[in-house]
């Protein structure tokens, strides 16, 4: 791989993996303890927490998704219950930490 080069979306995703899995070994390694995993949230819920990660607000996610304010609201709150925090900034730092969603999601790389 030369400098300049793109790299296709399968060898950024098998790095992302590999990255995942040896930084894991190495917390076993250290003794870190590690982070909690939290029960994996539904992809409508995922998304809603996607959009509101970029920004969006409640009424701009329900339109681009075509769902209702309120349905986008029980989303999150499910999302937040999940996550245990009243805070979507926290969820999505977790969310990020957790692998659930990845920067390039939000800066739309």
């Amino acid at each position: 791989m030369g400098v300049g080069e793109v790299i296709d979306d399968d060898a950024i995703q098998f790095a992302r993996l590999i990255s995942t899995y040896a930084f894991d070994r190495a917390r076993v390694l250290s003794g870190t303890r590690p982070f909690r995993q939290h029960a994996p949230i539904t992809l409508r819920q995922r998304a809603c927490l996607l959009w509101s990660s970029k920004g969006k607000t409640d009424e701009q996610t329900a339109s681009i998704m075509g769902i209702s304010r309120n349905t986008v609201l029980g989303h999150m709150r499910a999302v937040r219950d999940t996550y245990d925090s009243p805070s979507r900034l926290y969820v999505v730092v977790v969310a990020l930490f957790e692998g659930t969603i990845c920067f390039s999601d939000i800066l739309d790389a």
